[in-house]
């Protein structure tokens, strides 16, 4: 579904919790659907779920922040996550909250602005799963 875009750029500081960080400037921007265009930055603490696993793994550490992509709205969130550590091992996988940021997580995320993201029930996947709806007004 085609949209028209507003970009938001914005620093999150250290501590802040990865996710709530980027749903309270999705709230502020009022934002009913937000997409990661990009993120560098830190993490001192990390949850992720990795592919075929019910269960999260936590990692604390220093870890680099390698790419964040993913879907950001109202209901929730679903977004990867690709992180360093100092021997340059990288992990990757599902963002679960509890990730603390170490000195920064520098986004640009791009606002849709004529979409809604929603979360359904998927009779393939099992999941709760991205619905896109259109929107006529804010």
């Amino acid at each position: 579904m085609e949209s028209r875009g507003r970009f938001l750029a914005f620093r999150l500081m250290p501590g802040t919790d990865l996710i709530e960080g980027l749903q309270a400037v999705r709230a502020e921007a009022g934002a009913r659907a937000m997409a990661i265009v990009t993120c560098v930055g830190s993490l001192t603490r990390c949850r992720l779920r990795h592919a075929d696993r019910d269960a999260g793994t936590a990692y604390d550490g220093r870890f680099e922040i390698v790419s964040l992509v993913g879907t950001v709205d109202p209901q929730g969130q679903h977004l990867h996550l690709s992180l360093a550590d100092g021997d340059g091992r990288v992990r990757g996988g599902h963002l679960l909250p509890g990730s603390a940021i170490h000195t920064t997580a520098e986004v640009v995320a791009v606002s849709l602005e004529d979409v809604a993201f929603a979360r359904e029930g998927c009779a393939v996947s099992g999941y709760r799963e991205l619905v896109v709806r259109g929107v006529t007004s804010r």
